[in-house]
């Protein structure tokens, strides 16, 4: 649940500047599970394991300036086992939901749409060999139409996920681990699929029976741990704490989103968070044509919108039930000075396909950070230093992430018939029933 206080991090931040990412990470982690979990299991997650896949886990998550003359960093989030930018989180948010499931002798089904077949297979990476914790994703039968992660596409994404499922998994011993992970197709719109997760996930007898839950950002623990890639990018930029900074992300990004918000809420001097994407009114035609850009597929749209509204669910229900974008529309016309919503239109489509291939570079930044006069309206200085959140990376770049999930396991085929569902969340829960 997200938190009704949240704490204030100021006075910490000059403690933590000295430490390395996995213990900032951890000490995030105690603040929102501290007293659910104990100080050794959390260490052991978030000090050894969740960085296990990483290339450089003395520096996982590096901060780079584009230049010397400008004040634009980067925050390269793509260097764990799958490139993608969830790894950090799905890896010990999967860690303690098996600790906690085998404490009480249970288990757990973890549920997660492929409309990003990045964002599935960090899950699926994270989840893989786990005990207690089984996994059903679903994807749209013609194949994922959004990207995967480094350069794959999303079919690439989805044939790893799907080999990953396939494939046999082994505890310390070497024996076999009970573990049931399934991949269906479903004949719907990608955002249909993640609105049919989204009930699955609500349902009180899925929940209680199955242990249904998810680990991408529906679940609010995704956001609140998200926040360590914040707080480091200000500790980078302002190790002595002496100033805020902006925080600049690619609008499809509504879960980072909603983490660098928190991060401001918490104290972190964040004065501004701008978003970047394509105009509201393309996005709502979009939705309707191609089942893209719609507020289904973005979960950290709600959160952000709930917490702009005063916490207001009747009106969030109300905006949900007006159209496809109706979450989208309420937010921009409620979203405070402090989080800046940037449309790309066709002047600025250069610098669009520069953020979208991640071939970022100062101009882009900047067309991106001053559209629409946003440095203006909020009231930030141009030589405010800004952190850009870079969450895939250039297929161009030769500094490669290590493909530990996306490498298809040795001696594993795919499946000459994949499974097929119709698409509705009931076909969803049967296939639960039958297989889980």
């Amino acid at each position: 649940l997200v938190p009704t206080v949240w704490p204030d991090l100021r006075p910490l931040l000059p403690g933590w500047k000295h430490l390395s990412f996995a213990q900032l990470h951890l000490e995030i982690a105690k603040i929102w599970m501290g007293q659910d979990l104990e100080q050794d299991v959390l260490e052991d997650i978030f000090l050894t394991q969740t960085l296990a896949s990483f290339a450089n886990q003395t520096d996982p998550v590096p901060v780079r300036a584009l230049d010397a003359l400008s004040n634009f960093h980067v925050l390269e989030a793509f260097h764990g086992g799958t490139g993608a930018a969830e790894d950090s989180v799905t890896v010990p948010l999967a860690e303690i939901l098996s600790h906690l499931v085998s404490r009480r002798q249970g288990r757990a089904t973890v549920m997660t749409s492929c409309s990003h077949g990045g964002h599935a297979l960090s899950i699926g990476a994270a989840v893989r060999g786990r005990p207690g914790l089984h996994a059903i994703f679903c994807a749209a039968l013609d194949g994922p139409g959004t990207s995967g992660t480094s350069g794959t596409s999303g079919l690439e994404a989805l044939e790893a996920l799907e080999a990953i499922c396939l494939s046999e998994t082994v505890d310390g011993s070497g024996g076999e681990v009970s573990q049931q992970m399934h991949l269906v197709l479903l004949p719907s719109l990608e955002d249909s699929i993640s609105n049919i997760v989204h009930l699955v996930c609500q349902d009180d007898l899925a929940r209680r029976q199955y242990g249904v839950t998810t680990l991408d950002g529906n679940n609010a623990a995704h956001s609140l741990l998200a926040m360590t890639n914040y707080v480091w990018g200000y500790l980078r930029l302002r190790p002595q704490c002496d100033g805020p900074i902006s925080v600049a992300l690619d609008g499809c990004c509504y879960t980072q989103a909603a983490a660098a918000y928190y991060a401001r809420l918490c104290g972190v001097p964040i004065a501004a968070v701008i978003t970047a994407h394509p105009p509201l009114a393309d996005a709502s035609h979009q939705a309707a044509s191609k089942g893209y850009g719609s507020d289904g597929s973005r979960p950290g749209l709600e959160r952000l919108a709930y917490e702009f509204s005063g916490r207001d669910a009747g009106r969030l229900v109300e905006a949900a039930k007006s159209g496809p974008c109706g979450i989208s529309t309420l937010l921009r016309e409620i979203c405070p000075p402090d989080f800046v919503q940037v449309d790309v239109g066709p002047e600025q489509e250069e610098a669009a396909r520069a953020w979208s291939s991640q071939r970022l570079c100062k101009e882009a930044c900047r067309a991106l950070a001053a559209a629409n006069g946003a440095l203006q309206s909020s009231g930030l200085q141009a030589d405010m230093p800004m952190l850009i959140v870079a969450p895939r990376q250039a297929p161009a770049s030769s500094d490669q992430h290590t493909g530990a999930a996306t490498t298809r396991p040795a001696g594993v085929a795919l499946k000459a018939k994949r499974t097929v569902l119709v698409s509705s969340a009931m076909s969803v829960r049967e296939f639960l029933e039958d297989n889980v």
